[in-house]
């Protein structure tokens, strides 16, 4: 998992021919601290075939407020530096794999 910690470092990573999965989050919620091994362990199990980010909001709250992010954790997904799908509030690996397996 690859911490952000710019905007311009977030354009950068998510241009890539994988998908990639932008958790936006922040160290005082609960439920983004749960979120954090789901993927940890959803990345792993993909061997490299999908990249993921992640965003703290509060380090990075000018980035967040362009890209619309109301709520954490929200995860955003990318293919080719664009966005093909959001997940607000906690996901769990079944609904990660769910989400992302079109874009594999």
């Amino acid at each position: 998992m690859i911490q952000i910690t710019d905007s311009n470092e977030f354009y950068d990573e998510i241009n890539c021919d994988a998908p990639v999965i932008a958790d936006f989050t922040a160290r005082w919620c609960a439920p983004c601290k749960m979120q954090t091994p789901i993927l940890t362990e959803f990345e792993k199990g993909l061997n490299g075939r999908v990249k993921v980010i992640r965003i703290d909001v509060d380090e990075n709250a000018p980035l967040a407020d362009q890209l619309g992010i109301k709520e954490i954790p929200t995860l955003l997904i990318y293919k080719n530096g664009i966005l093909t799908d959001r997940a607000v509030g906690l996901s769990t690996k079944a609904a990660l794999s769910e989400k992302i397996i079109t874009y594999i």
